[in-house]
């Protein structure tokens, strides 16, 4: 099964044609999870599906019971409800990074496979909020009210799952940055400042989203806040890197006659979400755990390298010279050493549990 997962990543990263990796990684998703009771939080969740009382699930969100429901009325055990949920969260993000990209990427899917894709189908309650959160994206790049509008329902429905998701109504406000992305970024990042001098009053907007489970991460006795103020230089490390690799392939697509106005849009969009994200700082301080809602900002940075990827050309490095020679690389060099590092930090580093409760 192992052999299995690094070949079909290394197949997705390097052959264009014919475009079918998306639906063989979907499939070894559904297929590695199905049945694996070693997963970590599988018990959890499948005693929660057996509770039919709403009361039971008071601290998981009302999106959650309401799904829950749907799959228990259709007589589905737990494994299937998993089963089909993740084949219905695999279509979501076919069809959106589809829609995003221009075109199906067999490259976008190689480097999601090798992360993050085997903690989000760990924590299939989030993921199921981030997939539909990811539902809004397309909406909140129409730039019009009743698209936000649209946009900000969904958000809301993938709150009422997992309540992290709140935090994605900010994306909401990314597209009005379009025409000052400088002053933006610098706003977000005198504001991550005043958060984090003023960390209790963070703490106290925080709460106000949080449900009892979710409070239960700002206990200032749990690993988890222990662990949020220990681990903050990597997180720093991840949006850092997720910011640069965003805003170099912004400045290459952006005004670049080769790419469409829809590509621009999306980069100007994903350059100010990766600025967006240092707001997670400050609100990690007060536990690690608010820090999964970073994990959209992965498919989004892949998505930005299958758009690079498109032209199918090398580009020229301004940062870096051969002696005085300039350096040449294509979309896919990026995305290799973009997803090595976060593989190594956040897979064999933080979470090797995540691959190993797969591949033993």
């Amino acid at each position: 099964m192992v052999i299995l997962y690094w070949l079909l990543i290394i197949g997705a990263v390097f052959i264009k044609k014919p475009k079918v990796f998306p639906f063989f990684v979907i499939a070894f998703l559904v297929w590695i999870n199905y049945n694996n009771i070693k997963i970590p939080d599988f018990l959890s969740y499948n005693n929660l599906y057996q509770a039919a009382s709403p009361v039971q699930y008071e601290n998981f969100g009302k999106g959650w019971y309401f799904l829950n429901n749907i799959g228990r009325n259709l007589g589905l055990t737990y494994n299937q409800y998993k089963m089909w949920s993740l084949i219905l969260i695999g279509i979501i993000l076919f069809i959106v990074s589809r829609i995003l990209i221009g075109e199906t990427s067999n490259l976008m899917w190689g480097l999601y496979l090798l992360y993050p894709a085997l903690v989000d189908v760990i924590q299939l309650r989030f993921y199921t909020a981030l997939a539909i959160t990811l539902l809004a994206i397309p909406f909140i790049l129409k730039k019009k009210l009743w698209s936000t509008l649209v946009a900000i329902c969904i958000i809301l429905f993938a709150s009422k799952v997992h309540s992290s998701a709140y935090f994605y109504l900010l994306l909401i406000f990314c597209p009005l940055a379009g025409k000052d992305p400088k002053k933006f970024r610098n706003l977000l990042f005198a504001f991550t400042a005043v958060a984090i001098v003023f960390r209790s009053l963070t703490s106290t907007i925080v709460n106000n989203f949080l449900n009892e489970r979710t409070l239960t991460y700002v206990d200032p006795n749990s690993t988890a806040t222990a662990h949020g103020t220990l681990l903050i230089p990597l997180y720093i490390v991840d949006i850092l890197l997720v910011f640069l690799t965003n805003n170099y392939i912004a400045n290459i697509v952006v005004g670049n006659s080769i790419f469409s106005t829809e590509d621009i849009n999306y980069m100007s969009f994903v350059r100010n979400a990766s600025a967006l994200m240092f707001v997670l700082i400050p609100i990690s301080l007060i536990s690690g755990e608010f820090f999964r809602v970073f994990r959209i900002m992965y498919i989004l940075t892949y998505i930005s390298i299958a758009i690079l990827a498109k032209p199918n050309r090398k580009y020229m490095s301004k940062s870096f010279l051969f002696g005085s020679s300039p350096v040449y690389f294509k979309a896919e060099y990026i995305g290799i050493a973009f997803v090595i590092v976060m593989f190594a930090i956040n897979i064999l580093y933080l979470l090797p549990s995540a691959y190993s409760s797969f591949f033993r």
